[in-house]
């Protein structure tokens, strides 16, 4: 990476620094100038600085050295690698180093051997995580989800992608009772579907019974009636399991699921993730094959 004002210097800062200090130039260098904008047109790049070695150090805190190579990483997390870094953002990137290090040290000195071994751990865990992170991308084989998989998902999926039906029905419904059976409730139910006219037999029972003729989406129902009307064919009529609902339906039209190419990418989108859980298993079954573990 090009190294200019800053860098070329070789610095060599000895620094004792309070936390409050170090918070303030934390914020400004986080919130100070975005990495992806450039120098001002005027401002003349600065001329390549030689090679260094990776072990150069740029700075010393309290004694303790900060090598070229983090301080490199440091502005390639911010983009710097994509464009010239001016000297201020290098010296806001320096800042929070030197910050940054003053910080951990005063927190490592106070923390317990307790705290220690737990930081550790810690260490080891989310180095462990970075690993794998990159043996999957170097390993995990994901197989694209095939064009007979997305088809076969749309068949099978039909409502969410908008499929629907309008039901025309009449519904019987026995209201809650504080007295009387469900047997004698679903034997008034029973006997007014048996009947020419529900809403007129529904009106001599108003007091047990509630009559409803409607038409209605069935996915904006409650789901027990929606379930009971998705069972029943138009001209027949349906039963509840308990017997204390009956339905039947008049007219029925459906509404059509989206067309497949406009929803085409949302299923792919559903079932990438599936075909990485997929691959990722069977990446897994390979490698506790090829392993001798003792529990």
């Amino acid at each position: 990476m090009k190294q200019n004002g800053l860098l070329n210097k070789g610095l060599s800062v000895s620094l004792s620094i309070g936390l409050t200090l170090g918070l303030s130039l934390m914020l400004v260098a986080c919130g100070g100038q975005n990495a992806n904008t450039q120098a001002p047109p005027q401002q003349a790049k600065a001329t390549p600085a030689p090679q260094t070695s990776a072990q150069e150090v740029i700075a010393s805190v309290n004694g303790q050295h900060i090598y070229v190579d983090e301080f490199e990483y440091a502005l390639n997390k911010l983009g710097a690698d994509l464009v010239e870094p001016t000297e201020q953002l290098q010296k806001k990137v320096l800042d929070s180093l030197i910050v940054s290090r003053v910080m951990a040290n005063e927190a490592k000195a106070a923390m317990s051997e307790a705290d220690l071994a737990e930081l550790a751990l810690a260490v080891k865990s989310y180095q462990e995580e970075l690993l794998v992170k990159r043996y999957l991308k170097a390993h995990l084989s994901v197989t694209p989800v095939s064009e007979q998989a997305l088809q076969t998902y749309y068949q099978e999926n039909l409502p969410l992608f908008g499929q629907d039906w309008k039901k025309e029905f009449l519904l019987i419904k026995a209201k809650p009772q504080q007295h009387g059976s469900k047997q004698l409730l679903a034997a008034t139910v029973k006997k007014i579907a048996e009947s020419d006219d529900w809403q007129a037999y529904a009106n001599q029972y108003a007091e047990q019974v509630s009559f409803q003729h409607a038409e209605v989406r069935v996915s904006l129902l409650p789901k027990q009636l929606a379930e009971l009307l998705q069972a029943t064919e138009v001209g027949q009529s349906h039963f509840s399991q308990d017997g204390l609902t009956v339905v039947k339906v008049l007219k029925q039209t459906e509404i059509p699921a989206k067309a497949y190419p406009l929803v085409k990418e949302e299923i792919r989108t559903r079932l990438a993730p599936m075909a990485t859980r997929d691959a990722l298993k069977q990446l897994t079954s390979q490698i506790l094959a090829e392993v001798v573990v003792e529990r």
